[in-house]
Order: structure tokens, then sequence, then C-alpha cells
């Protein structure tokens, strides 16, 4: 409303419905591979392309022959094939050269972040597609290791969740419990979560191969997200489309010593024959980070980007009592839906007075301080049994009544 003069008659709509934080979509993922024989202007080179759909996927084989040799299509065909198997759900690819090289071939897929080739297309996902990956992987080539090395495409890997707020799911070795181990702990972040081993699946020519898991377990995360929630864990939930597994993983609920166990403790997720091949780990390889459990991170993670998305209606707006209320009230509105949802344990909103002060607010600054907490999932479960032989007391009794 402004003081124009008007001879007549207005009517002005106020707009006072109140706002709401949104959270953006959660199962999106990021996937970055090879595929020789695609249609060039469908998926151009180190250039991210949203797909959403079978059909779509299809040019990425655009030009390959039906008796091509095995895997000949590289590697994001049967990426694709392994999240669709799981559930539908945006796939923001990055196809890059395919190269006979295993040295240039890597070098190819992590890119350089200059001129935001390989895994750093990545990073210009949402100003071209719209979308931002929150799931990262990179199948065929985050499970090799060199000399004692961390895998390379996993680290650069890593530097783009960091950017994106995303999770790098990330392919162990698939031949030992110790070399797993000892792989994710050169990996090690809160954004990383290890899986091993390979899964066998029916491929393109009828033969039953061993591949790479990380695609079939960005299927299931994603999957979770639709059906559960970004808080829930992907962890104890089936995979579909896998009919082995690349090596035996002794699976137990109650023995520490399980390979499984060890495995898990170390923040390798892992993947066993237990009525259905199931993914087993809810933690990330020990690090400095905030968060131990996947889920935790990844739930923290959508809350920050829903808080910093929704509050472009603040920005440049003079300061005043009822900007401070609006801000704080659309928080804590919030917090209670997180809450009612199962997403937050509790939270809080605040102004500190020794942060908010006259000078800060003449410079245009307004701190507003907020707590919570994403839940934990329940990780370990313990029955304490204690043995109570009063009850033969009661079954004396009953068999004596009954014998009268």
């Amino acid at each position: 409303m402004t003081d124009a003069y008007l001879h007549g008659v207005e009517v002005v709509e106020l707009k006072t419905a109140s706002r709401s934080i949104t959270t953006p979509s959660t199962a999106v993922i990021g996937l970055v591979g090879t595929a020789p024989f695609a249609d060039p202007d469908a998926f151009p080179l180190d250039r991210p392309v949203l797909v959403t759909s079978a059909t779509q996927a299809a040019a990425l084989t655009k030009t390959l022959a039906a008796n091509a040799a095995l895997d000949a299509e590289g590697t994001l065909p049967t990426a694709i094939q392994a999240i669709y198997d799981q559930t539908r759900t945006p796939i923001v690819v990055v196809r890059v050269a395919a190269d006979a090289s295993a040295t240039a071939q890597q070098a190819l897929v992590v890119g350089t972040a200059l001129t935001r080739t390989g895994v750093y297309a990545l990073l210009a996902a949402k100003s071209e597609t719209g979308m931002t990956p929150k799931i990262l992987i990179a199948t065929g080539f985050t499970h090799q290791q060199t000399n004692g090395a961390a895998n390379a495409v996993v680290m650069a890997l890593r530097g783009v969740a960091d950017r994106l707020r995303a999770v790098v799911v990330a392919d162990g070795p698939s031949d030992t419990d110790s070399h797993a181990v000892s792989k994710a702990t050169l990996e090690a972040g809160e954004r990383i979560y290890p899986v091993d081993p390979t899964v066998g699946v029916l491929a393109r020519t009828g033969a039953i191969v061993q591949r790479p898991s990380s695609a079939h377990v960005a299927g299931v995360i994603a999957l979770s997200d639709q059906e559960r929630g970004f808080w829930w864990s992907p962890s104890n939930r089936t995979l579909n489309g896998v009919v082995s597994i690349g090596r035996p993983i002794e699976f137990s609920r109650s023995d520490a010593t399980a390979s499984s166990n060890i495995l898990n403790a170390a923040g390798v997720a892992v993947i066993v024959n237990d009525d259905g091949f199931r993914l087993v780990g809810n933690r990330t390889p020990p690090n400095d980070g905030e968060y131990e459990f996947l889920a935790q991170r990844r739930c923290m993670d959508m809350v920050f980007d829903a808080i910093e998305g929704s509050f472009r209606w603040a920005q440049d707006r003079p300061f005043s009592a009822n900007l401070l209320d609006d801000i704080a009230g659309e928080l804590e509105a919030y917090q209670r839906t997180l809450k009612a949802r199962g997403a937050q344990l509790g939270g809080r909103v605040w102004l500190d007075p020794e942060l908010n002060t006259e000078a800060t607010f003449r410079s245009g600054r307004l701190y507003v301080n907020l707590d919570g907490e994403a839940p934990a999932p329940l990780d370990r479960l313990t029955f304490l049994f204690q043995r109570e032989t009063g009850y033969y007391a009661e079954l004396v009794s009953s068999a004596g009544a009954q014998a009268a």
C-alpha cells in the first residue's frame, strides 16, 4: 500500500496467509559413468542430464548392436536398470568418455573442478536440470584400490557431496573383510556410505554376472525416502533384481564376532542373504563429523536445505519486529511439523541478544539460533532375561488342584 493520490475506490488484497517451509526432494540420484553407444545429443559428455523414465534412458544404448559383447554398453545403462529395479526416481546422469586404459578412465570419471567435468559436473545439476542430486554414485569406478591408496573417484565425490549436502554410496572391494574395512577407513567421511560385496544380476546377454552394488543401494535409499521419509535408515531392506552376492558374508543378529557386525562396526554396510538379499548397516566409517549414522546426517542436510530455500521472502526486507516474529514463527512451525512426522525429536528457536545487537542490525545482519536432533536408528536392541524357578511352585500348585 502506498500513499499515492487516488480519487476513487480500491480494493487492496492483503497477503496475510502464513508461509510454510518445504523440504526439497531427497530421492534424487546423481550417477556418473560411461555409455559409448549413447545418443550424443541426448547425453552430451560431461553435462548433467535429468533422466525420469526408462524410455529416456534408452538413448544411452541408441547405437548398441543387439549382439554386442557383455558390458559393451558401459556402466550407465546397467546402473540405471539397477536403480529402476528398486524404484522410479529422478536420476541426474553425467556421461563421461570411455577409455580402454583404467588409469585414463578413472581420470575421465573424476574430471576437473575447474572445467566442471566428470563428477564435478554434478555441481551444475541444479542450474541445468532444476534438481540437486542427494545420493551420489559412480558404479563401476568406486570399488578399485591401487597401491593401498584411497579411490580417487570416491574422494572426488566426497568433495562434491560436501557442497551439495549429499551422500556417496561407495563400493567395497568384495574380496575380504579386512580389505573392505581398510578401504572404508581410508575414504571415511560422514557422507560416505561404503557397501560390500558385489551382487549377482542377470545381464543383457542372459548370463549371471557380478556387479558393484552401489546402484542397487542408491535405489533402495531413494525408495526408503519415498515410502517412509528421509529420516529413515535404508538398512534392513531387501534389494530387487539380485540373485546372488559376490562373497558370503557371515550374518548374525546376536554374535558380535560375525563378519556382518565387524564390518558394520567399521562403518561398512553389507548385503547378506537373510530372507532375501538384504542391506544391513546404519553407520558411516568413524570420522570427525557430527553424526555417526547415515540417516541422521541426511536428515539434517534436508532440514538445512529446506530452511535455506524457504526464506527468500525475508531477504532484503526492512528490519522490524514483525519481520523477526515472522521468521521465528515460521521456523517454529517447521520444527513442530518435523517432530510430528518423526523427523526430529524436538527443537527450539531463539534470538541471542549477544549476537543480535544494534550494530549487527544496522549492518543488516540477523542471527537466528535453533537447535534440534534427528532420531538415531535403533542399532542395537537388548532384551534382559533372568531365570525364575519360582514358576515351578505355580506348576505344582496347579497340578495339585487338578488332582483334587
